[in-house]
């Protein structure tokens, strides 16, 4: 996990992170004192916060897997982190739900790559 380029977490079920690898620190620079323990949804875009917390909240009281959820993360110097976030339930051994755990990847680079490109398209359509 700690060899990973994506970030892996879990959560309890009330979205609590109790595990970040080495990745989650290094996208968002927290420190993992400032993290653990504390809701991932501390950690949303403030603009976005609310719809995004909304959009996990949904599969969490469904009690669903979470594939390619996108959203963004605000890092600890404001700037803004867009990330595709995969994640499954999982149990205890009574078979209990008990909280989330998966990978998050960041999809920054590319999102600003792709906008990139479609600035310059629209700018050579234009002539």
């Amino acid at each position: 996990a700690e060899s990973s380029m994506d970030w892996i977490w879990e959560t309890d079920l009330h979205g609590n992170l109790i595990y970040c690898s080495e990745q989650c620190f290094n996208i968002l620079g927290y420190t993992p004192i400032e993290m653990i323990n504390n809701p991932i949804f501390n950690f949303l875009l403030p603009s976005q916060a609310k719809e995004s917390e909304q959009k996990i909240m949904l599969f969490m009281q469904n009690k669903e897997d979470i594939y390619n959820l996108e959203i963004n993360f605000e890092s600890k110097i404001g700037s803004t982190v867009s990330v595709l976030i995969h994640g499954q339930v999982y149990r205890n051994e009574h078979g209990k739900i008990i909280g989330y755990r998966g990978i998050i990847r960041d999809i920054t680079k590319q999102k600003e790559k792709n906008e990139s490109r479609w600035i310059s398209y629209k700018r050579y359509a234009c002539y």
